[in-house]
């Protein structure tokens, strides 16, 4: 026969076992509200994380760009460089003189006030461009 000690025995650990349950059925509230801030959380960082990737992108296309114009123009300089380096070279170059026929082209002089509105571009050291 069961005696009253056996059924207070049981009764004492039915109590402890609905205590746990409830206690967990807390705590997994607890966890899923945690879970659900958490997402939110990682759903805005992964907004973020797009924004500046494709910012990023924007600041990457306008780098490559300015490399590109800055090659252009030093790759322009070169060329005027090199075209100036011609014409000095051929104006060096001897010239025979034949009888009559004088070295010296006619070349008008340049009118002085024109000349004071241009700004000559101070020369390239090594052939470099001075940027900053």
């Amino acid at each position: 026969m069961v005696t009253f000690e056996q059924i207070q025995l049981l009764e004492s650990k039915v109590r402890q076992a609905v205590d746990l349950i409830a206690s967990l059925r807390e705590e997994n509230g607890a966890l899923r509200k945690t879970l659900s801030n958490d997402e939110k959380r990682i759903e805005e960082l992964e907004v973020l994380i797009d924004s500046f990737k494709r910012d990023q992108g924007k600041i990457e296309e306008g780098i490559i760009s300015a490399l590109q114009q800055l090659d252009a123009l030093e790759s322009s300089a070169v060329e005027v460089q090199q075209h100036d380096g011609e014409a000095t070279s051929t104006a060096e170059a001897p010239i025979e003189e034949t009888e009559g026929e004088s070295l010296q082209p006619d070349i008008a002089e340049p009118d002085i006030a024109e000349s004071e509105d241009v700004e000559e571009p101070a020369p390239d050291r090594n052939g470099e461009l001075d940027i900053f």
